[in-house]
């Protein structure tokens, strides 16, 4: 469930630990990207992405 306020990683350094992201993605919930000093994308746990769409 998607609680508090994403941490937000630069593109370079998202890119730079993917592995990190995807996991913390799942520990800790939503991690957010941004591009070039704007919001990106936010990566969730499948298990997140889940709840989501049944709402």
């Amino acid at each position: 469930m998607i609680t508090k306020t994403a941490p937000i990683w630069r593109f370079e350094d998202a890119e730079a630990h993917f592995e990190e992201l995807v996991e913390l993605s799942s520990s800790e919930g939503a991690q957010a990207i941004e591009v070039d000093g704007t919001p990106g994308v936010v990566v969730i746990s499948r298990i997140e992405y889940d709840q989501l769409r049944a709402i």
